[in-house]
Formats: C-alpha cells, structure tokens, sequence
C-alpha cells in the first residue's frame, strides 16, 4: 500500500526515544478509555488525511521531523492492508487559536479532499485567555461543517502540561473539547488522560513525557499519540 506523508514538521527539543519497554507502558496506557467514540473509517478504500493543529501537531517536541506523530502516523498506516493507500497532510502551525485553523480552512483543509480531518485545537486558546464558551461554539460549528462535507472528523486536546496540571482555565478547554466530540457524536483523542493514565498506571514521571520546553510531547509522547491513531484507523 502507497503512503505518503505531505508537509514540514518543525522539530523541537529532543526528548525521549521510545524503548522496547517504553513501548510496552504505552501498549498498557492504550488499553484504557481514551477514546471517545468508535471508528468507521475503515470504510474508505484509500485515506486522504488533514492533520490541522497548531504546534505539537507541526511536530514541536520532537527531535526530528520523522519523530513527530503526523509522520509518524503516516509511516503505521503502511501496515494497515485494509487501505489502498494513504495520504497524510501535515497542517499544523505553531501557535495558532481556533480562529486562525477556521481562517485557513479553505486552503489547508477543502482544497486538499481530505475524507478524514485530524483537529487539534485548544492549548494556544488556553494560553492566550481566550473565551472558553466561544471555542467550544466555533469548534462546535466547524465540525458541523466538516461533517456536512462528508468528512469524518477526530478531535484531539490538548498535550499534558506539567505547569498546567491544576490549572482551572486549561480544564475547561479540554472539557470543551470533550463536550464537542459527545455532542457531535465524533471521537476525541483525549491527550491529556493519556499522558495520565501513563503516570499513573506505568509510573513514567512528567520528565518522560515533555520535551526540555516543558510544553510540548517529546519522542516518546509524540511515538504514543502516532500509536493510538494508528490503533483507531485499524479495521476491527
């Protein structure tokens, strides 16, 4: 099966390369619910991929480009037989809000045919103190309209921030996010729980999971999120 992955992933701060044993803790994380919604995209015969975001979806955190989790998503689809072939957009732009994702969607999003748009959006709204019920609203109204293209849509929140574990206004964006993904009946990647679940059911400490920045997923975060899209385009 052809794959191809399309676009510039900024390489970040090194972090963690992930090990065998790495491996394996995220295997365990995976078991748990982080899944919002079950998948249908099996049904394509080939998939055309958008993954609109902002920096950890360019690929900040990682070492190299190759390690970020568009990429390396891309690279897994390879062996998903069920597909004839995939085509995977890499469209995320450091910190760009909601707004400036909706601002470019004509030309990063429609004028590529995706039938699969990967949305990440929320941290750079949190960190910028943006109205939280506005973006869950324009969230909201943007996967209406991808699904009225006929788009299959998978949310993603925001990373694990270590500074940010008890901050209020970072919760209520990922609950945003949550909220959007139930109502509109889409699935939600949920980064943050599974940055947690590892902390907590494989004992992996903050260090293990960002890059020096403190802010972005490092290789081995990057490795994990890759893994569990990778898990949900798999026919069952």
């Amino acid at each position: 099966m052809a794959v191809t992955a399309l676009g510039t992933l900024g390489a970040g701060q090194p972090g963690l390369a992930p090990s065998p044993a790495a491996h394996r803790l995220c295997q365990t994380a995976l078991s748990g619910a982080q899944w919002h919604g079950t998948s249908p995209a099996a049904r394509f015969g080939e998939l055309r991929i958008v993954a609109l975001g902002s920096s950890s979806t360019a690929g900040a955190g990682a070492s190299t480009a190759a390690e970020g989790y568009v990429a390396q998503l891309a690279g897994m689809l390879h062996h998903a037989p069920a597909y004839r072939s995939a085509v995977v957009w890499n469209k995320g732009v450091g910190g760009n809000t909601l707004d400036d994702e909706l601002a470019r969607r004509t030309r990063d999003v429609y004028a590529l045919n995706p039938n699969v748009v990967l949305l990440q959006s929320g941290m750079n709204d949190a960190l910028q103190h943006r109205d939280v019920a506005t973006f869950k609203r324009n969230l909201s109204g943007f996967v209406q309209e991808l699904k009225a293209h006929r788009i299959q849509v998978v949310l993603l929140d925001s990373q694990y921030v270590p500074s940010l574990a008890t901050n209020s206004e970072y919760h209520r964006f990922l609950n945003a996010v949550s909220e959007v993904g139930q109502e509109q009946q889409v699935p939600v990647l949920a980064r943050y729980k599974l940055s947690v679940q590892l902390m907590t059911q494989a004992a992996m400490t903050p260090g293990e999971l960002v890059a020096h920045d403190q802010l972005h997923p490092n290789d081995f975060s990057h490795w994990c999120i890759a893994e569990a899209l990778a898990q949900y385009f798999q026919p069952s």
